[in-house]
Order: structure tokens, then sequence, then C-alpha cells
């Protein structure tokens, strides 16, 4: 009589308690995922901000004028020997500079032989080891950008530019 209790409706032997322990460990992974899933979704695409100019995030018309490029100021490639014995390397490297307003281009325009040659100086300065990297040359980009707001008198530049750079 104790057989026919631990047999099933079609006579297949079932074990006692791990059908169901089975079926319980699947059902919580499965909401653990889901739930991961969701948490990881709503962080990863935050819902845009209602709020707009009425304050906390600034408005998509408020974001894109913080992207805006401004005016581009082209200078003559520059062309110096890096501060190596034997002066055996050298750098060709090419500058544009980003600024706000046109008194900032006047500016740079009447100020260009002391821009240039404050930038030579700085060039000429680096050696290969120090600007061959891109930390390097991210150092010397902002160095030549405190440099140059240092020469100007009325504006500030907003950022350069290496459009060539070329070590030899």
């Amino acid at each position: 009589m104790d057989e026919d209790i631990e047999k099933g409706v079609d006579g297949e032997e079932q074990p006692a308690g791990k059908f169901p322990l089975k079926w319980i460990i699947i059902g919580v992974v499965v909401l653990v995922l889901a739930g991961g899933g969701y948490v990881g979704w709503t962080m990863l695409n935050p819902q845009p901000d209602q709020t707009g100019a009425e304050g906390g995030k600034p408005s998509d018309a408020e974001a894109v004028k913080e992207v805006e490029v401004g005016a581009m100021f082209e200078m003559d490639p520059f062309v110096v020997n890096l501060d190596e014995a034997g002066g055996k390397r050298y750098l060709k490297s090419k500058i544009e500079i980003e600024f706000v307003g046109e008194d900032v281009r006047k500016e740079l325009t009447n100020r260009l032989p002391q821009l240039r040659d404050t930038i030579l100086l700085h060039l000429s300065s680096k050696t290969l080891d120090e600007i061959r990297s891109v930390d390097g040359k991210i150092e010397l980009k902002d160095a030549l950008i405190k440099r140059i707001n240092q020469v100007l008198k009325q504006g500030k530049i907003r950022n350069l530019y290496f459009t060539q750079f070329v070590i030899q």
C-alpha cells in the first residue's frame, strides 16, 4: 500500500520534495534576473526631465548652447627642435584656437608674434618622452591654453586643437 502512495497518477515514481524545490529555485532566479534587468535598464536609460527651464536639469536648447563650437583662429605650422641631446628630433605641429567673440579674434591677430613666440618656446622645451603619449599631448595642450590666456589681455581662448602633430 505504501508503494501505491509514492507512485503518481501515471504510475511513475516521483521523488518526494525535489520537484517543487527545483521549480521554486528556477522561479526565484527568473525573478532576480528580471528585477536586475529592469533596474539596469532604468539606470542606463533615464527618463527625460520634465522640469526643463523651471529648474533642475537644463533643457535641450541650453545643452546645445554648451556644446556649440566657437570661432576658430588658424595658425601657421610650427616646426621646432625638441629638447633632446644632439637636436636630432623635431616636432611639426599645426594649431587652431577656439574662442568666442570678435574682440578676441582681433586681439589674437594683433598679438600673433607674441603668441607664436610663446608657443615656439614652450614646444621646444619639451622632450620626446614628455609628448609621445596621449596624456603628454593633453598636458601640452592645457599648458599652451594657459600660456596663451596669459598673453591675451581682453579675452580668453576656449580651447586649442592640434590639427597636425608629427614627431621625427
